[in-house]
């Protein structure tokens, strides 16, 4: 519980996730996880950016203590498969996708980090950029341009200087969209360039 005021107490985000997590879906649950570790919040038809209200070692800590309580068992099948800091809902939806596990409809991929800063040298400057989701071992980079932001005349010529610069430093750049996000033959596609930058084999979906 989480106290307000005297005498006054509401249930924690965590707790709240759980207690309806029995009757979400895996996909609809994994959306509200990434919420409460990503920095947005849905308001309304607004995004806006907020700091993040429990962390994914937060959330497996609660469900392994609260073995029994209703919703826990929905939750033990996500609660390996979260990231922290999500900037948007299309960010969080792109990486669930590729990490869920197959058996779930998801890709199976190792887990990134999300919007972590990495310093760059352009013209002689070091300069931080912010990589929506980034496999570090392997120097792979994955950028959602989504519409809201990506889609304007003014973000072509930014977006594809940004592109650039991490090529040079050695990243592997891979921009997604919505509509390829909407064909599982695009992400077919994606995941298997993902797949042969990591070494992997095949993946193979029954």
């Amino acid at each position: 519980f989480v106290k307000l005021a005297p005498n006054i107490y509401i249930l924690s985000p965590v707790a709240s996730l759980v207690r309806v997590a029995s009757s979400l879906s895996f996909a609809k649950t994994m959306q509200h996880a990434y919420q409460l570790v990503g920095t947005y919040r849905i308001d309304g038809s607004e995004i806006r950016n907020r700091p993040a209200l429990t962390t994914p070692d937060g959330i497996r800590r609660y469900v392994d203590a609260a073995s029994g309580v209703r919703g826990t068992k929905r939750m033990r099948l996500v609660k390996d498969y979260l990231v922290a800091g999500a900037a948007s809902p299309e960010e969080a939806n792109v990486v669930i996708l590729l990490v869920a596990p197959c058996r779930m409809g998801g890709y199976g991929l190792p887990l990134p980090v999300l919007n972590k800063p990495i310093k760059l040298t352009v013209n002689g400057k070091s300069e931080e950029r912010r990589p929506d989701a980034l496999w570090e071992a392997d120097r792979i980079i994955l950028e959602y341009l989504g519409d809201r932001y990506h889609n304007r005349l003014d973000r072509y010529g930014p977006d594809a200087a940004r592109k650039t610069h991490l090529q040079e430093a050695g990243y592997t750049v891979i921009d997604v969209t919505k509509h390829q996000t909407a064909s599982k033959q695009e992400l077919d596609s994606i995941v298997a360039i993902i797949r042969t930058r990591m070494n992997f084999p095949p993946l193979v979906q029954s």
